[in-house]
């Protein structure tokens, strides 16, 4: 006020309010699932559930109870292949090993409990057959444990056989394919 012009102050610059930057919309990318797999998918994600194949029980089996209580599990199981479909016609097994084992032998039988490979005596818990398999059947197997004390014999009953399916050559390509997509 003392001597100073009066003046009115100048309005201070408007700044424009910047509106965030909006993405822009996702472009749906398209599904690598056909329809019916997508349907599949969707039916799953809805109901918290996974559909199976019917064949799928018959590889799992199930463990039952001979006149008495369920013994506690055998001291020699088999682990891989089991309730399950492998593409190699050669596929690799294995199985927990045995204390005071001295060896082990496998073998593998088809629908007809028809023999259909053997592995001789191992020394190691796992296996390869030197042969493929047959393909398109399921299969079960067994494994020997040759001890001091006897042999040991899995699985054996009330246990569920080992059993597992040794994918035709169709199947095995369209897993190929299927991976491939």
């Amino acid at each position: 006020w003392l001597g100073k012009p009066l003046t009115t102050p100048e309005p201070a610059p408007v700044q424009e309010a910047l509106a965030p930057a909006v993405p822009p919309a996702p472009v749906a990318a398209a599904s690598p699932l056909t329809p019916d797999e997508q349907s599949h998918v969707t039916r799953a994600l809805e109901s918290r559930r996974l559909e199976l194949p019917p064949n799928a029980s018959l590889l799992r089996g199930r463990v039952g109870t001979l006149l008495g209580t369920t013994a506690a599990l055998p001291p020699l199981t088999p682990s891989s292949p089991v309730a399950t479909a492998v593409l190699d016609a050669q596929p690799q097994f294995s199985w927990t090993a045995m204390a005071h084992a001295t060896g082990y032998s496998v073998a593998v039988f088809d629908e007809r409990f028809t023999q259909v490979a053997t592995s001789g005596l191992l020394t190691v818990p796992e296996w390869t057959p030197p042969r493929g398999l047959p393909r398109g059947r399921m299969l079960a197997w067994q494994i020997t444990a040759h001890a001091p004390g006897g042999d040991v014999v899995s699985p054996a009953p009330p246990q569920p056989e080992a059993r597992f399916i040794v994918l035709s050559t169709a199947d095995v390509t369209a897993v190929a394919a299927l991976r491939q997509r």
